[in-house]
């Protein structure tokens, strides 16, 4: 028998890497939770060792395994979350990837077919989401007097940017 887990949770996700399993997140009766435990199987035990939390307590995310990355999207904290974020195990830290197009959760899991991984529904949202790491390109640009957003051909993304000049040149 693996014995019993890191923590008591509902709602967390987890991923693996060989044999070493990535679990991050969940409720509890005190509110949501950024724990992050890995636990290596040896026979039959599972070894749990603390990790960096998770960047935000978070509930019913979605985590899959890329490159030897574990990489946990959406879920919920006090509210729908768009956010990825992607653990390295050879430096322990997190950082942050890009966003979902939408904010939603309810995904366990994010398969890979080596290249990419794929966000498959999620609450309120019949769509597919393909995440394939590489140049990040920005679509957005702010200089002293412009503020610029590039729209791509065939994109059909929404982009809401507050804008609050807080200097002494007109933005136009």
């Amino acid at each position: 028998t693996a014995g019993n887990g890191p923590y008591i949770a509902q709602y967390p996700t987890a991923t693996a890497i060989g044999n070493t399993i990535y679990l991050i997140g969940g409720a509890n009766n005190t509110g949501n939770l950024a724990s992050a435990y890995k636990g290596v199987v040896s026979g039959g035990t599972i070894t749990w060792t603390a990790i960096a939390n998770y960047p935000v307590a978070v509930q019913r995310a979605g985590a899959g395994v890329l490159g030897g990355k574990v990489y946990v999207a959406g879920g919920a904290s006090t509210e729908e979350l768009d956010a990825m974020n992607k653990y390295d195990p050879a430096t322990g830290k997190w950082s942050s990837e890009y966003a979902l197009p939408v904010k939603t959760y309810n995904v366990g899991t994010m398969p890979s077919d080596a290249n990419s991984l794929y966000w498959i529904g999620g609450l309120n949202n019949p769509k597919v989401f393909q995440y394939t790491p590489g140049a990040q390109v920005a679509i957005a640009a702010v200089d002293k007097t412009n503020f610029t957003v590039t729209v791509n051909k065939g994109d059909n993304k929404t982009i809401k940017v507050p804008v609050t000049n807080r200097g002494v040149i007109d933005l136009t």
